[in-house]
């Protein structure tokens, strides 16, 4: 036989009508429309891929009159053409208009009809790889961040490694900064009426004490004076937001009972605790390390932050939206819709930057009539924006992220910060204060003492 005899012959691609609508930077509204002869076309050859198997009275299989045959099993027939012709156009729109879809298309599957005359018609709307202009890159200015690892520095580092194994030991005389204080907390009316009383509460002294319904300032000098067994009072003025409506706005007095206090011991630097953190010989060799480390630290950094001014500079002109927190919410409709989610549980999971979105997202969708987000868990989540980049000592990203300086664009910072969550004058969110979140820090951890405050 000759080659031509056993070719095969290529597949006829499915005609199709597209109209493509731009309905935000990343959104596009779809229609379609298969043509009449495209849908006769589908029908034959269905109709031809059954005569072989049709068992229809009277007749052999394979023996019915085509007629009868496409007339016999209508219903089926158009069910499978009709699900064919809609999966091949998908595809061919894919091909066709180079949509580059960055999720499923949100199309109502049982509303496309095939139709008995003219053509079969739909539409969706999907989610796609945002587009915009690339700007002339050659001769970019880009500033690398410059900075000289101290001696200062690789203390510090050394002190917050050996921090992690530190412990906290029964300490004499007043609380100090940073002290872990034990005490009994009562608060009374203007005559005396005790209105809440609780005890053994473990207190970490800082400038500000922040209890449910209050705050009480230069709580560190308060206390500095204090010894176990001694009492201090001082007056506090209940939140305009707290559970008891009938003590909002009110001054009370605040009883502190001191019990005990505890410090933070540093562990001694031994050659057993040197083995334990990596077989070094000595405190210098553990002090190069974490130089090194610093070094490799700020390389990545500097790398970074020179990636993030290019990618910025070229990216300037599109426009996201607010593309992120809408593809989550989609994806969460669409879990919703297409598998058995209990819509009450729905949790938010994330680490450090990660951590924080999920709480932010959970805070800024709060509408009934879709899923809310049940509670939210972050392991060393990002709690106050500001703070972190005032620690950050300038070498961040926020900067970019937020447009900006913390001194120069303070409302950016504040409103994706969870510590401003329930204060509308700074946030401008939803109250998540009804909604439980978890938070986990390591022990050295800056985030720890945001979430303490918190």
């Amino acid at each position: 036989m000759s080659d031509d005899s056993t070719a095969i012959a290529e597949p006829q691609l499915l005609k199709i009508d597209v109209t493509v609508e731009e309905t935000s930077t990343c959104q596009r509204k779809v229609k379609v429309s298969v043509p009449r002869e495209e849908i006769d076309r589908y029908y034959e050859e269905a109709v031809g891929d059954l005569m072989p198997t049709a068992l229809l009275p009277g007749f052999r299989p394979g023996r019915a009159p085509r007629k009868l045959v496409g007339s016999k099993f209508k219903t089926e027939l158009n069910d499978q053409i009709r699900s064919k012709l809609l999966n091949d156009a998908l595809e061919r729109v894919n091909e066709q208009e180079n949509l580059a879809p960055i999720s499923e298309p949100d199309l109502d599957v049982a509303a496309v009809i095939l139709p008995d005359d003219g053509p079969m018609t739909f539409e969706f709307s999907i989610e796609v790889r945002p587009e915009f202009e690339m700007p002339e890159w050659k001769g970019l200015s880009i500033k690398r961040p410059n900075r000289e690892i101290s001696d200062a520095d690789v203390e510090e580092a050394v002190n917050n490694l050996l921090r992690e194994r530190g412990r906290l030991v029964p300490a004499k005389g007043s609380p100090k900064p940073g002290d872990l204080m034990v005490a009994n907390l009562k608060s009374t009316d203007d005559d005396g009426k005790v209105l809440s009383h609780a005890e053994e509460m473990e207190i970490v002294v800082r400038p500000k004490l922040s209890l449910a319904d209050a705050e009480l300032d230069e709580f560190d000098k308060l206390v500095a004076q204090l010894k176990p067994g001694e009492k201090v009072t001082s007056k506090i003025t209940i939140s305009e937001e707290a559970a008891v409506e009938a003590l909002r706005g009110k001054t009370v007095t605040l009883e502190i009972e001191l019990l005990d206090v505890k410090r933070f011991e540093m562990p001694e630097i031994t050659p057993s605790l040197l083995t334990e953190l990596g077989d070094f010989e000595s405190a210098n060799d553990l002090s190069e390390a974490v130089r090194k480390q610093l070094l490799n630290q700020l390389e990545w950094h500097q790398r970074k932050q020179v990636r993030q001014q290019v990618s910025a500079s070229l990216t300037a002109s599109a426009n996201w939206d607010q593309f992120a927190q809408d593809l989550v919410k989609k994806s969460i409709i669409w879990l919703c819709e297409n598998y058995n989610i209990d819509k009450k549980r729905i949790y938010m999971v994330g680490g450090s930057m990660g951590g924080a979105s999920g709480a932010i997202y959970a805070n800024n969708h709060l509408d009934p009539t879709e899923p809310m987000v049940a509670a939210t868990a972050s392991a060393s989540g990002i709690l106050d924006c500001e703070r972190r980049a005032i620690e950050m000592d300038g070498n961040n990203s926020m900067i970019e992220w937020f447009g900006g300086n913390y001194d120069e664009v303070p409302f950016e910072y504040h409103r994706n910060s969870a510590v401003y969550f329930e204060d509308h004058s700074q946030s401008m969110h939803y109250n998540l204060k009804d909604t439980p979140l978890y938070l986990d820090f390591g022990i050295s951890e800056p985030h720890r003492i945001h979430a303490e405050d918190l």
